[in-house]
């Protein structure tokens, strides 16, 4: 975590948001990203794929 990360978690905290939900939080953006590292990695798979037919 970053500093910029970390003051924004304390700013949340402050404001009334719990640990919990900023965890809960991270962890869905966490899953977002592997869901998009894969959808990355399948696309430059099929653009590879067709540069390799060409």
């Amino acid at each position: 975590m970053n500093n910029f990360e970390t003051h924004d978690a304390a700013t949340d905290l402050a404001d009334g948001r719990t640990a919990y939900s900023l965890a809960r939080e991270v962890l869905g953006l966490r899953a977002q990203v592997e869901e998009l590292r894969r959808t990355l990695a399948s696309m430059e798979a099929t653009e590879d794929e067709e540069l390799a037919d060409e």
